[in-house]
């Protein structure tokens, strides 16, 4: 089978399995790769240089540059309690494990969620589980690697259980956008899997002993 080369990450793939909707004028390796290129490239042709994605992809679509240092600390402090920042890893239909950064705010309280998405410029997700006397849940999920370093960068200063969590977050999305285009991001494999596995081992709940981790397993050390 004919090997492809991603338009958006520039990695070679088998395009067996890949829908047609993906097809039509540039070959994508997954799904993420095709919205990220209708993000930052609309209406564009097959000449689209990669250093123009890279320059754009750079660019953060939300601006809190121009909140107060109250409103800063509000939402830091959401995040501290509600809050998640991690780096997970997502498989390409070329089987090959990508990384990337996540930015999540949860809550029970509509009224609080509008005002923080209203503060941040971002919209709110519902999430109603069926059976029992759950909640509905309201979510405020930021996922482009430029907003989430964005996002992090203002709110920095006023975290404080997080503020590992965000550390690690800013120097993966600070590796990745620089190397955005490139085209090759396997010689930051260890490197990613290493810091998305930090992050988890500081996001997880309840006692010691976790169980061996993916890059333990992989036999990748620090």
């Amino acid at each position: 089978m004919p090997a492809y080369r991603c338009t958006q990450c520039g990695n070679d793939f088998d395009r067996q399995s890949q829908q047609r909707r993906y097809q039509a004028q540039h070959p994508f390796c997954s799904r993420g790769c095709y919205d990220d290129y209708r993000r930052w490239n609309p209406g564009s042709g097959d000449g689209v240089a990669r250093s123009n994605r890279r320059r754009m992809a750079s660019v953060p679509t939300l601006d809190l540059s121009g909140l107060s240092d109250t409103e800063r600390a509000y939402i830091a402090g959401f995040v501290d309690g509600e809050g998640t920042i991690t780096v997970v890893p997502v498989k390409t239909q070329a089987r090959r494990k990508s990384y990337y950064s996540i930015f999540t705010i949860v809550n029970t309280h509509l009224e609080t969620m509008n005002h923080l998405a209203a503060m941040m410029g971002c919209s709110v997700m519902t999430h109603k589980r069926e059976g029992g006397n759950w909640k509905t849940v309201y979510k405020i999920v930021v996922r482009s690697t430029a907003d989430v370093l964005h996002v992090i960068e203002v709110i920095y200063p006023y975290l404080i259980t997080k503020r590992r969590q965000a550390d690690l977050a800013m120097k993966f999305c600070r590796r990745k956008l620089a190397k955005y285009g490139d085209g090759d991001y396997s010689d930051t494999f260890a490197e990613d899997l290493l810091l998305s596995e930090e992050i988890r081992r500081l996001n997880k709940r309840g006692p010691d002993g976790t169980p061996q981790s993916r890059a333990e397993h992989l036999g990748v050390s620090p």
